[in-house]
């Protein structure tokens, strides 16, 4: 079920008395894709845009492409206009049709369709950085972004395959994520240090991430030790009856420990029994104020592969 979406239009970057026009970057559609079900990326004035990957998600039925037409200035005010124009529109005013665009198309789509839809980070930046008159919508859509600018999200050259099918594989963690995603967007936006709040919210998706990596790196030393097959020779009972209760929760199956293993990798038989008995512990007692954020540790370990 698709339930978010993101409008990802041109971006208009500034470069002396010139305005350059892009289409979303790899590493942006990638970024995308982690964290919401569809993209957008309106079409202006019969003018799309292109990147790597696109004919899947057309395909997929994920990416869609809303066609958007504006009426250009008639000729009588183009008369004192002394730039060149495109299709019709001085260049410098179709740079910046882009950017409304999207924000026009978002705010159709949020109307007419049943996904919740955001202005990608690219085109947010743009509105910020050509001071266009997009009002309140344009704030609240860049301290959106601005908060998931500090999201891990894999390498652009990840497959788009790879992702989609990570993506369906973690969809109950990206659930949970989201959701406290929008409890820290809130309270940013109730906040009257908005800034002040912003910085907060990043931290606390930092530490989240830390306490992710923290369980997880604990639970794999204890998985270790639990896939570790210790023997003991069933001559000594004494030993067996201490060894077993303390393994028998830890590992299915038959536990048989011999006196040459005793010292495995260098550990004393007081050590392996700490160890293995710590095992029963398993890391399901995630803190409840960093459990929504499984997704952020997955997508993290998809980045490294």
């Amino acid at each position: 079920m698709l339930t978010r979406g993101v409008v990802a239009g041109r971006t208009v970057r500034i470069s002396g008395n010139r305005l350059i026009l892009n289409s979303p970057s790899q590493a942006e559609i990638v970024h995308y894709l982690t964290y919401w079900d569809t993209i957008d990326t309106p079409n202006i004035q019969g003018m799309g845009v292109l990147f790597d990957g696109k004919d899947l998600l057309l395909r997929e039925g994920i990416l869609s492409e809303s066609r958007v037409t504006y009426e250009p200035p008639t000729q009588e005010e183009l008369k004192d206009i002394q730039e060149g124009t495109i299709n019709g529109f001085p260049s410098s005013q179709f740079a910046m049709l882009h950017v409304q665009a999207a924000f026009d198309v978002a705010k159709y789509l949020n109307k007419n369709t049943q996904v919740v839809w955001s202005i990608g980070q690219g085109t947010s930046d743009s509105a910020q950085e050509l001071q266009l008159p997009m009002g309140h919508a344009s704030n609240e859509q860049y301290l959106e972004m601005q908060l998931h600018d500090a999201l891990p999200f894999p390498e652009e050259a990840t497959p788009l395959e790879q992702l989609l099918e990570f993506r369906e594989r973690r969809r109950e963690e990206l659930l949970a994520f989201r959701a406290a995603m929008d409890q820290l967007y809130d309270s940013v936006l109730q906040a009257e240090n908005k800034n002040r709040a912003l910085v907060h919210a990043n931290e606390q998706l930092e530490k989240a991430l830390l306490g992710w990596h923290r369980v997880m790196d604990e639970s794999r030393i204890k998985k270790f030790i639990g896939g570790v097959k210790t023997y003991l020779s069933l001559g000594e009972l004494d030993a067996t009856k201490v060894v077993l209760p303390a393994l028998g929760a830890a590992s299915a199956g038959t536990i048989q420990i011999s006196p040459a293993w005793g010292a495995l990798a260098g550990l004393g038989l007081n050590a392996i029994l700490t160890l293995a008995t710590r095992q029963t512990s398993r890391a399901d007692a995630i803190p409840s104020e960093v459990k929504d954020f499984a997704y952020l540790y997955y997508v993290e370990q998809l980045a490294k592969r």
